[in-house]
């Protein structure tokens, strides 16, 4: 009777938290199975080992988007970025995301000296475009100490991985969140 008064008087009514349905429930413990795999993997990696702990990734986002997607078969990242485009459910903007990941990890797996040149290219067009910048500012009379300069060199240089390894570290970061979003 108490708990009605305080409902009446708060304006709001109490409920019983929900459980979640069988399906949300199967769907979260796969995220945290993914998750720990992730982590697991993250952990494990090596300049030595790199290429195998890149295979065991490529077949767990594989694996991660058929559970996610309910696809019975085994797919490329060609046919999940075909099958998530034709996903209305998902928003524009997880589409998006999932096909420029998907397109990242494609280009290593099947051809990594080429992807290595081509990010090796966005970050000399980085560093253009910031040098071009810095002199326009310096032009229009405002002052850019060369310490500063040397900090956005840095910065462009620390946003391009250079190896396999810290390219494949940078995948399995931009895929946890990601998980969350698909399932």
């Amino acid at each position: 009777m108490l708990d009605i008064i305080l409902d009446m008087v708060k304006g709001t009514k109490r409920h019983k938290k929900k459980e979640a349905s069988p399906v949300q429930s199967k769907k979260r413990d796969q995220v945290h199975k993914i998750s720990a795999k992730l982590s697991s993997l993250s952990e494990t990696i090596t300049d030595k080992n790199v290429r195998q702990k890149a295979r065991e990734f490529y077949a767990l986002v594989k694996g991660a988007f058929r559970d996610s997607l309910e696809i019975k078969y085994e797919v490329t990242f060609q046919e999940i970025q075909e099958i998530i485009s034709d996903k209305k459910h998902f928003s524009a903007s997880i589409r998006a995301e999932v096909n420029a990941f998907l397109e990242d990890l494609a280009m290593m797996e099947y051809g990594y000296v080429e992807f290595k040149d081509l990010l090796e290219k966005k970050r000399h067009e980085q560093e253009k475009l910031l040098h071009k910048y810095i002199a326009e500012m310096e032009h229009e009379g405002d002052h850019i100490k060369s310490k500063t300069k040397k900090k956005i060199t840095r910065l462009v240089a620390e946003n391009i991985p250079h190896n396999e390894r810290e390219f494949l570290v940078r995948m399995l970061e931009r895929f946890k969140p990601m998980l969350h979003r698909i399932f």
